[in-house]
């Protein structure tokens, strides 16, 4: 491997770590907005528990499809 692929794998590597946290930054910051459209109206707290619960449920997921990618590029 060249210093070349090395500096490509880094990048890419990179690139979709900044987009990962850039989608949970946003999710996170519109959860309010997200919790009074998609989750029942009768209870506002409910709403937002249900937005951070699904918010929760992504970063789980996160974890583990980084764990299948390290897995699978070793």
């Amino acid at each position: 491997m060249n210093s070349s692929q090395v500096r490509q794998m880094i990048a890419a590597g990179l690139i979709g770590n900044v987009l990962e946290w850039y989608d949970f930054a946003i999710y996170g910051y519109f959860a309010t907005a997200i919790g009074r459209h998609f989750f029942p109206h009768e209870d506002a707290v409910a709403q937002l528990l249900s937005a951070f619960g699904v918010f929760a449920l992504g970063g789980a997921n996160s974890q583990g499809i980084r764990a299948v990618r390290i897995l699978t590029t070793v």
